[in-house]
């Protein structure tokens, strides 16, 4: 018996060295034996594993690599991937994985007592068709610092209507390294930022139009729907060159512009203590307003008003644009100047601008919030 178990085994390698240097220039079959012995022949690893002893990782995980068949082919298999399944057995007993081999040959084996196992990976490498990429982690439970882990790959072959076939790579071993400390949650420091306006902006956002003497120059359609209906007086008509508007008239309104409410909000851990608040209107380096902010609790809103915008003079053309809303004017007058009162350069708000609160560097960076042209109403506190 021993010996035609000796020839046997010679057999089945002979078929496999065979599949490997001939039957694998064709795509493989692994629903037949002869691509099952091909899966079997490439071993459960290839070249050398990576532990916790040599990449200094801090979790207990394991890399390896796996060839799918011993010599590649043209093209991926998936048929034949698909079939495979990596583990991780392992234990601290120097000798308990010794008899692995053995028990795998058996449908249902039973793992030793002092042997546990981690699925692993078996992953596709678009570089190298052949060559999988593994990975497993080995949780710490019940491992101690300094504690030497021996541990095996194991590759699990999907066989139809038989016993799996499992491949096995030697014993290895690596050493449980120290458990890294996650790091130290970050300092709570306050984080002031200004966080939304309550009003529209009179100001520039579109084309122009003119009468043959002024040019009129579109303001944000809405600016322009937010104005009353009402109020608007007779200024002039439009000339010939609006073709059939011509004779119509040019409709002003002097619009007191209302007070802007800027939010102030801390979006921090920790209470800001009082600050104070700059707001510059267009590209102007001095503010406008200048005011003090009291302390504030984390999550904690507060606003300050900008007073004394003026008046917004607007003109509107219903002859022209018919009575939709969206549509109004500023004018330019001939020496190319406009209402002082004009926004079009926006608003920029910068919150802490004495720098008297301690942030940290992240929570300084976003002390300034700029308001354009267009911008719509912000809610307070975003």
């Amino acid at each position: 018996m021993k010996s035609l178990s000796f020839l046997k085994s010679y057999s089945l390698l002979f078929i496999a060295l065979l599949l490997s240097s001939t039957f694998l220039k064709a795509q493989v079959d692994c629903s037949t034996p002869n691509g099952i012995l091909a899966l079997m022949m490439a071993g459960a690893i290839t070249g050398t594993p990576q532990d916790v002893d040599n990449t200094g990782s801090s979790t207990l995980t394991c890399t390896a690599s796996s060839k799918l068949f011993a010599a590649a082919q043209t093209t991926r298999n998936t048929g034949c991937e698909s079939r495979i399944k990596m583990h991780i057995y392992y234990s601290t007993v120097q000798n308990a994985l010794s008899n692995l081999p053995n028990l795998s040959t058996v449908s249902n084996w039973a793992m030793p007592a002092n042997v546990k196992k981690v699925s692993a990976t078996f992953v596709f490498n678009s570089n190298n068709i052949n060559v999988y990429s593994c990975s497993g982690t080995i949780p710490r439970t019940g491992l101690t610092q300094g504690q030497t882990v021996y541990y095996r790959w194991a590759k699990e072959i999907a066989k139809d209507n038989d016993v799996d076939p499992w491949v096995w790579s030697s014993t290895l071993t690596f050493v449980v390294t120290p458990a890294v400390a996650p790091p130290p949650p970050p300092p709570a420091l306050p984080d002031l930022r200004a966080s939304g306006m309550n009003q529209l902006l009179y100001c520039k956002d579109g084309g122009n139009v003119g009468d043959g003497t002024f040019t009129y120059h579109a303001l944000s359609q809405n600016f322009c729907s937010s104005l009353p209906q009402a109020g608007f007086t007779a200024s002039g008509a439009l000339p010939a060159t609006f073709g059939s508007a011509s004779g119509t008239p040019i409709m002003k309104l002097d619009f007191p512009l209302p007070n802007i409410a800027f939010g102030i909000k801390n979006f921090g851990t920790a209470n800001a203590g009082a600050s104070q608040v700059q707001i510059f209107k267009g590209s102007s380096n001095t503010p406008v307003s200048t005011q003090a902010v009291g302390a504030l609790a984390a999550g904690a809103s507060t606003t300050v008003t900008l007073t004394g915008r003026g008046v917004a003079t607007v003109y509107r053309f219903p002859g022209f644009d018919g009575t939709d809303s969206r549509f109004c004017y500023v004018k330019e007058e001939l020496n190319h100047t406009f209402p002082a009162t004009l926004e079009t350069g926006g608003y920029k708000v910068k919150v802490d601008s004495g720098n008297a609160v301690t942030e940290g560097t992240t929570g300084e960076s976003n002390n300034q919030r700029t308001y354009n042209c267009g911008t719509s109403v912000i809610i307070i506190g975003n």
